[in-house]
């Protein structure tokens, strides 16, 4: 059985896995015609003057089907699907949107090579641009994993607006599912976000194959201390 390259729907697994010009003034009057030519503010505005300027980040979203880099006015300024081909348009937006390049790391695991990938981090929000080839809906083209509630000014969130922080009752009444992971030898509080149905030939016995965002807590007083995405409830 293959494994996915999804983020599991498990703490233990999720260790290995786991975007107006003026008119110019008018020359002084005197007593002799001026030989200066006189500029319209068609000509005299210059495309940089004119030019928009970039909408500024303010927070980023993360969904079950990609990340979102929002403007101070609500609006999309860039997306990206975790199955897009590319993982650098996405790393270069978030470069943009946080302001700060990010430290990058190789992650490797030799029992499963389908999880090697390079990790870009923004303190706390880390995108894992995978190596293996992107195949809907096992192996995502990248991850992102997310430990704080804002990083270098932008909040990060998710659709649902959970965040880092957020007390768990807010998350269980979001959740589609829930339960306590103790494969680690400590109890983690669970939760998946955004039910997402697949068709893949290795579907769980218990419920649909799907894809979901995984919120979890290993500490129930902090409230949520991580989450990522894509997750899946399937693979080896």
């Amino acid at each position: 059985m293959k494994r996915s390259g999804l983020i599991p729907a498990c703490i233990s697994a999720l260790a290995l896995s786991l975007t107006a010009c003026t008119a110019p003034s008018s020359p002084p009057a005197t007593s002799e015609p001026s030989s200066s030519p006189i500029t319209s503010p068609e000509s005299s505005a210059s495309p940089e003057a004119s030019a928009e300027a970039p909408a500024e980040a303010a927070s980023i979203e993360v969904s079950v089907d990609g990340i979102t880099i929002v403007g101070e006015d609500g609006a999309a300024i860039s997306e990206f699907g975790y199955f897009d081909e590319d993982a650098a348009p996405a790393i270069a937006a978030l470069t943009a949107a946080f302001g700060v390049a990010p430290v990058e790391a190789p992650f490797g695991s030799t029992n499963h090579p389908e999880s090697n990938s390079v990790i870009s981090e923004w303190s706390g929000f880390e995108l894992r641009d995978r190596t293996a080839a992107t195949v809907h809906p096992d192996f995502p083209n990248f991850t992102v994993q997310v430990s704080v509630a804002e990083s270098n000014g932008i909040t990060i969130r998710t659709t649902d607006g959970v965040r880092v922080g957020m007390p768990l009752t807010e998350v269980e009444a979001l959740a589609y599912r829930n339960w306590v992971d103790t494969g680690t030898g400590a109890e983690i509080q669970m939760f998946l976000l955004e039910e997402q149905p697949v068709e893949t030939s290795t579907s769980p016995d218990y419920e649909p194959a799907a894809l979901s965002v995984i919120v979890w807590s290993t500490s129930p007083d902090a409230g949520v201390t991580d989450f990522a995405a894509p997750a899946a409830n399937f693979g080896a």
